[in-house]
């Protein structure tokens, strides 16, 4: 039986206080007291007793110290996925969530973030990121998912948002695709040859072996067989914070002779 205790303070008012056994923590296993005081009259002092008992009885007074914040449930995900990804792909992550993920998202606890929420988030990145926003949402339900799996919450909001797409214009089908034709690529590596030999030896292996920009700017003299007229791709070039990496190729698949 929590008693309420009557006392004064240093202006002689007459007050009230409590302390309250809420049980042992199932984390540490210490026993846990919820302290009140300053009450003015024995009512309100009974009043927050009878709010505190009914919160801790219903398990909801401890729900959002259980939850936990976003953010550092992010911190934590981020640091299991950086294992299962390259560096190239980790630092792109980290800008996505750096830019836009935690300024949102940062200090909400994760039981509160509503599907509201999550579809404000999502209709916000596709307008600030049209190309990108799926990319940068699902961080957030990858994460999310990750709190279900550690039981801190029941549900994934993010699974419900609806998904923005952009209006079809019959223009846009018109517009020249992102690629030459072979007039226009035969056109280009003439003007690239007059221009700059090895710039125009650049852009010709490009052309011809299909490798991309990043797999071509790693090749070494290793990576060239004269005698059988072959190119070894086994490497790329990728941008990080803080410079150039050299990494494997975007897939197993990738490794391949041209």
């Amino acid at each position: 039986m929590t008693k309420i205790i009557r006392y004064t303070n240093k202006d002689n008012e007459t007050l009230y206080r409590f302390r309250y056994y809420a049980g042992l923590d199932e984390t540490t296993g210490k026993q846990r007291y919820i302290r009140r005081q300053g009450f003015t009259s024995l009512k309100a002092a009974k009043d927050e007793l009878l709010k505190i008992e009914y919160l801790v009885s219903t398990n909801q007074y401890y729900k959002s110290v259980k939850s936990g914040k976003f953010g550092d449930v992010l911190d934590e995900w981020l640091e299991l996925h950086k294992e299962t990804v390259k560096p190239s792909t980790f630092s792109i992550m980290q800008g996505r969530v750096n830019n836009h993920i935690k300024p949102y998202f940062n200090d909400m606890y994760l039981d509160k973030i509503t599907l509201r929420q999550c579809q404000d988030f999502t209709n916000r990145m596709f307008k600030k990121t049209p190309a990108s926003y799926k990319d940068v949402t699902n961080i957030v339900k990858n994460v999310l998912d990750y709190a279900i799996r550690l039981d801190m919450i029941k549900s994934n909001p993010m699974l419900y948002v609806i998904k923005p797409r952009k209006r079809l214009d019959i223009s846009d089908t018109e517009k020249h695709g992102n690629f030459y034709n072979k007039d226009e690529l035969n056109n280009f590596l003439a003007a690239a040859k007059d221009t700059n030999l090895k710039k125009y030896a650049l852009f010709r292996l490009l052309s011809y072996s299909g490798m991309r920009v990043g797999e071509c700017l790693a090749l070494t003299w290793h990576d060239l067989d004269f005698n059988k007229k072959m190119v070894s791709i086994s490497k790329t070039v990728a941008s990080i914070k803080g410079g150039v990496i050299v990494q494997p190729p975007k897939t197993v698949s990738s490794n391949r002779e041209k």
